[in-house]
């Protein structure tokens, strides 16, 4: 394994929720342990004015509890200042953490702003609302599926997380799986232990407890690779470890992966780190020019 990690940037997405400042704070400490910069990108898309151009539209006041038309100029005035929220709080994060950062608002529909700015270089952050109901819809579902379909690696947090000390947990199809270099990586640069759950056989059937590249303690776990497809299994499986994240290559708990890495996530209350697989074009930076969307952008 090989303790390097190629990432440049750490990604928060964000829309028009106002996120939560722990989340914000846990973003920015990722970024400083590995050293990486902080972005954040608050995508305003189109599509959410367009029941503001319906006859007769309302909308639920929770402060003021009370219904009122729900009209374009409100709606454009509600998201510059969740954008202005939530660059406040970013960079207010970021600067008493020492990490540099900066802020961008992409004005462009979610897919096609998440494939316009990621990079495979990124590690794109995509926090789960404490609010069920903005988990359930739009624009949240949205943004976790432009994530997973784009370049990045993506870290997804779920809305409670359980502890933030422990081993760095990796789950491997292969000797050679992309997520051991990068579990390996944040384990070293967090002084943490390294536990490989294996799916597969092993040649080499050396002792568990060996050190890996960068030093550190490092044991194994063998799980039969269908477990990998049935998340509660995989949870099951891995239960007692008290893990601080998991890392997993994508497509390893399944084809398309879909919400199982999510799942995974709240299960075992932990981020879950979404790599790409080894060979991937989309693995290299650089790969294809995307059109440019509208950016405001402000660096700290």
């Amino acid at each position: 394994m090989t303790a390097r990690i190629a990432y440049k940037r750490v990604v928060m997405g964000l829309h028009q929720s106002t996120p939560d400042r722990a989340t914000v704070r846990l973003a920015a400490e990722f970024a400083g342990l590995l050293r990486l910069d902080l972005m954040g990108l608050f995508i305003e898309d189109p599509g959410m004015f367009a029941p503001a151009q319906r006859a007769g539209a309302r909308e639920f006041q929770l402060l003021g509890r009370r219904w009122r038309p729900l009209e374009s100029a409100n709606l454009t005035r509600d998201i510059e200042l969740c954008a202005l929220s939530a660059r406040r709080m970013l960079d207010e994060t970021a600067k008493t953490l020492g990490v540099p950062s900066r802020f961008e608002v992409v004005r462009a529909a979610l897919r096609e702003a998440m494939t316009a700015v990621s990079q495979a270089s990124d590690i794109v952050i995509i926090a789960e609302p404490r609010n069920p109901a903005e988990r359930a819809i739009a624009p949240f579902p949205q943004l976790v599926k432009a994530a997973f379909e784009s370049a990045a690696t993506v870290l997804y947090l779920p809305r409670r997380i359980a502890r933030v000390r422990g081993p760095v947990v990796a789950i491997a199809t292969s000797p050679d799986d992309p997520s051991l270099a990068i579990a390996e990586s944040i384990a070293a640069a967090a002084q943490e232990s390294l536990i490989v759950i294996e799916s597969f056989k092993r040649e080499d059937e050396a002792a568990p407890g060996i050190a890996g590249a960068a030093g550190i303690p490092a044991a194994r776990l063998s799980v039969a690779r269908s477990a990998l497809g049935d998340i509660r299994s995989l949870s099951s499986a891995i239960g007692g470890l008290h893990e601080r994240m998991i890392v997993v290559t994508r497509g390893a708990v399944g084809a398309g992966d879909g919400d199982r890495p999510a799942e995974l996530a709240a299960l075992q209350s932990v981020p879950v780190l979404l790599v790409e697989p080894a060979g991937e074009p989309a693995s290299e930076p650089g790969l294809g020019p995307a059109p440019e969307p509208e950016t405001e952008t402000k660096t700290a």
